[in-house]
């Protein structure tokens, strides 16, 4: 009992005592806990200045031309190349659980779509929008078929197509392995087609963000993560990942033609031995995805600027073997790869969500496992 006060109506003699209860003592306030005090002050803004943000974002990304130059341009649309193949790589690996190596085969689709629409008069910027939906035409049957396979000959049926596609394209123009020049890219001037590619690389990473995002969240995408989790358990509930899966494979293969035919905008050849290539449009997204983990959509992203960063430091060779050894190290100790590494972090210093809480031991859920 910590104090004691009088009943009213009653004499002081004959005064009932009334325990109080103590009042609980403010303790320390934590450094997380001012700056998160800070932060939602300043956060806190009217409804109508949320758009700030993104509306200054759009301008930078539309001034990018004027000051980047030609390597800057080059370094932007290869970042946004290497986020969106990650990203859709990712969906299908991480949430689908479906492993494709089909990346090489969509993109030479793309990339020669995109010089056949050309030689046709059609604008190349406008071309690379069109090649984007002639490279998910033969998607649907290249699913179909590989996804009848067992996993293992899925993924090397994915690698035979993109040497089929190669050889095939070498077969009908003799001087494909030389490359042929896209003139009306040519025209086009240095500024013209600078501006091009950026904005539209900006366009596809954000689409592929949104819709990334929206996949994750809608029925569709809870199905295929149950299927893939517990397959015997959704298929009792009635669920049916089969369309889902294929939607995302037609969508990937549609940006990744999209992504090969801004590569060859930006470069106007367009060669086979570029177009059908492997290492470029599988294996450096592979590695962004497994890099950046595939449990959060900003993964794929922040694995992109590692591996581009890390191959514009040490090389094609030496960055590839370096992406190569951390994302080795962080399958076996850290499966949710670098954004489990730097996200919590973030959250930490901008919201003051502590960084290094773990789950308790037997416990299923904790702020560790909350993305």
């Amino acid at each position: 009992m910590s104090g004691t006060v009088p009943t009213p109506g009653d004499d002081a003699e004959d005064v009932s005592l009334v325990p109080l209860e103590p009042l609980p003592e403010d303790g320390p306030v934590s450094p997380a806990g001012r700056r998160a005090g800070r932060l939602a002050v300043r956060w806190h803004v009217p409804q109508g200045r949320r758009l700030v943000v993104p509306v200054l974002a759009a301008l930078v990304v539309l001034s990018l031309p004027w000051w980047v130059g030609a390597y800057g341009a080059e370094l932007l649309v290869e970042l946004a190349v290497v986020a969106v193949l990650a990203q859709w790589w990712s969906l299908l690996a991480g949430a689908a659980g479906v492993i494709s190596l089909s990346g090489a085969f969509h993109a030479g689709t793309g990339a020669y779509a995109w010089l056949l629409l050309t030689r046709v008069g059609l604008s190349p910027v406008v071309a690379v929008l069109v090649a984007a939906l002639v490279s998910a035409a033969p998607a649907i049957p290249v699913a179909w078929a590989l996804r009848r396979l067992p996993a293992r000959w899925a993924a090397v049926g994915g690698l035979v197509l993109a040497a089929t596609g190669s050889a095939l394209v070498t077969v009908i123009d003799g001087s494909a392995r030389r490359g042929r020049t896209v003139r009306a890219a040519a025209t086009m001037g240095p500024l013209l087609r600078r501006s091009a590619t950026i904005w539209l690389g900006a366009l596809l990473v954000v689409a592929t963000v949104l819709a990334a995002s929206a996949f994750l969240r809608s029925a569709a995408g809870l199905t295929v993560r149950a299927s893939k989790d517990d397959g015997e358990a959704a298929a009792a509930l009635g669920l049916k990942p089969e369309v889902p899966i294929l939607t995302l494979w037609v969508a990937g293969a549609a940006a990744t033609g999209a992504a090969a035919a801004l590569v060859h905008l930006g470069t106007g050849v367009v060669a086979v031995g570029e177009a059908f290539d492997p290492l470029r449009w599988v294996l450096v997204p592979v590695l962004a995805a497994l890099l950046g983990g595939t449990r959060m959509v900003g993964g794929p992203m922040l694995g992109a600027v590692a591996v581009v960063a890390a191959e514009r430091l040490l090389g094609t060779a030496g960055g590839l073997l370096a992406v190569s050894l951390a994302a080795s190290w962080l399958l076996i100790g850290r499966a949710e790869g670098l954004a489990g590494l730097v996200f919590p972090w973030v959250r930490e210093f901008l919201w003051g969500q502590d960084a290094t809480v773990r789950k308790p031991p037997g416990s299923s859920t904790g702020s560790a496992d909350r993305r």
